[in-house]
């Protein structure tokens, strides 16, 4: 009786693990990066703070940190649109991302000054419609 009991238990916690839905998937994609990686080591004078999934808006928001040349608010804002360019081609050029780009999920990314961590520099959404040609 008790393998039995024990089968059934098993049987239920496998086929509810494999009842995870895209949404939910993202959660913990985002909370296991951030666990996993965050802060990331600065590139470029530039890193990650951590990744999010915001379940309401359908979401994963990259929070990014600018130090050195790169954490300057004018030189961004004069080259804003090539940044929005650059981003939007690499999640468009990301295939580990296509599941979500395909369910309409929308990528964010918020880059904050490391020498005033209040400061954002750069906040920008990207849609499906930026980057459907990729699909």
């Amino acid at each position: 009786m008790k393998k039995i009991l024990f089968l059934a238990v098993c049987s239920i916690l496998f086929a509810t693990s494999c009842s995870e839905t895209l949404e939910e998937k993202a959660q913990r994609d985002a909370k296991e990066y951030t666990e996993k990686f965050c802060p990331t080591p600065y590139q470029n004078d530039e890193r990650t703070d951590s990744l999010s999934f915001d379940l309401a808006t359908m979401t994963f928001t990259y929070y990014r940190m600018l130090r050195g040349k790169a954490d300057n608010i004018q030189v961004i804002n004069a080259n804003k649109q090539k940044l929005i360019n650059v981003i939007r081609e690499s999640v468009t050029n990301d295939p580990s991302t296509k599941a979500y780009k395909q369910k309409g999920i929308k990528f964010r990314f918020e880059y904050r000054s490391a020498s005033n961590p209040k400061i954002v520099l750069f906040d920008h959404t990207y849609t499906q419609k930026d980057y459907k040609a990729g699909l």
